[in-house]
């Protein structure tokens, strides 16, 4: 692999990891708890669920750029054992 392509991937896979602008919050529902990310904004809130096995994480590389174009609030959630 050449340098230039090394560097793309490194930036790619570190841009999936970075943390979003939210906040996070634990919610004990009934002895269920959940898992929230909150990005605040305006208008009607977006709610993202995670499904086929994935946690609330598989949202975090887009949801910057949603709030980015709707400026809306944005909230993830999963559910934890």
């Amino acid at each position: 692999m050449g340098n230039f392509q090394f560097k793309i991937l490194l930036i790619f896979v570190l841009s999936l990891a970075l943390p979003i602008r939210g906040q996070d919050t634990l919610v004990d529902i009934g002895g269920y708890n959940l898992h929230f990310i909150i990005v605040k904004g305006d208008g009607i809130p977006i709610l993202f669920e995670a499904g086929g096995g994935n946690d609330a994480s598989v949202w975090n590389g887009i949801l910057d750029k949603i709030h980015e174009v709707t400026g809306t609030t944005l909230i993830t959630y999963c559910r934890l054992p």
